[in-house]
């Protein structure tokens, strides 16, 4: 076994156990990442105490692919349809139209509402699926697939999550081929999206792309996504806990 892979195991396990819980769950999407968060859990936990959930917006060929990955890893399954929910908010929707980014973040949130309640009565925690690459790009929706109990695989960039997914044994070739997408709207990719490649990340974030226009590209994205890896800002009105507020008007 390889060292990383038994750290993350060994990572997911404390994790769940300092919560006193035995199970997980895992929004399963068919791409790369869940599937190596899945199969992880799956060697740390048992697969009998994952719990692989589908959830299909709309028409999409990744549920055969999420299916695939649950037969593969041989863990409990889920799946619920979240196109009349998500048809209902948006129709709902009056303010200033519907842009592609606000509907997948619809998308997004939607989910995450399922997953924590199936978490919620099966007394398991959310796996996150954010990998390294993401988390610096601010690749991910807040209070949506950023909204998660713990992260397993944030320390591992792109190409060595799917360096890993060829490594454990059970990840289908399907996944592994298939392009890196967040299936928020039809035809949509990672790379395509961004503009940029996940190789081009790595190389501007290691120092070997710092010019040109991809580079701009990068910083500009990772700068006006800041504010999701970023605290949550407050205004700081006592030093202490104890400390009375001053009321004075000015």
């Amino acid at each position: 076994m390889l060292i990383v892979e038994q750290k993350l195991i060994e990572f997911i396990r404390k994790v769940v156990h300092k919560a006193n819980k035995t199970k997980v769950v895992v929004g399963i999407s068919g791409g790369i990442d869940s599937a190596v968060v899945a199969s992880l859990c799956a060697k740390a936990l048992g697969p009998e105490n994952v719990i692989g959930i589908k959830l299909p917006c709309g028409a999409s060929s990744s549920i055969v692919d999420a299916q695939a990955v649950i037969d593969s890893l041989k863990i409990k399954s889920q799946t619920y349809y979240l196109t009349n929910a998500f048809e209902f908010i948006t129709h709902l929707d009056d303010i200033g139209g519907q842009s592609q980014i606000r509907l997948g973040n619809i998308k997004a949130r939607l989910r995450m509402i399922y997953l924590y309640d199936i978490a919620a009565a099966n007394d398991a925690l959310v796996a996150g699926t954010t990998n390294y690459s993401e988390y610096l790009l601010g690749y991910f929706t807040k209070w949506g697939d950023g909204a998660v109990d713990f992260e397993p695989i944030q320390e591992l960039w792109k190409d060595e999550v799917y360096f890993l997914a060829g490594q454990l044994g059970n990840i289908p070739e399907s996944t592994i081929n298939k392009p890196a997408s967040a299936d928020l709207w039809e035809g949509q990719t990672d790379e395509d999206e961004f503009g940029f490649t996940y190789k081009d990340l790595k190389d501007y974030v290691c120092g070997e792309l710092l010019n040109g226009e991809i580079g701009i590209k990068i910083a500009k994205r990772m700068m006006a996504n800041n504010h999701k890896t970023a605290l949550i800002p407050s205004c700081c009105l006592r030093q202490h806990p104890y400390d009375e507020l001053t009321w004075e008007v000015k």
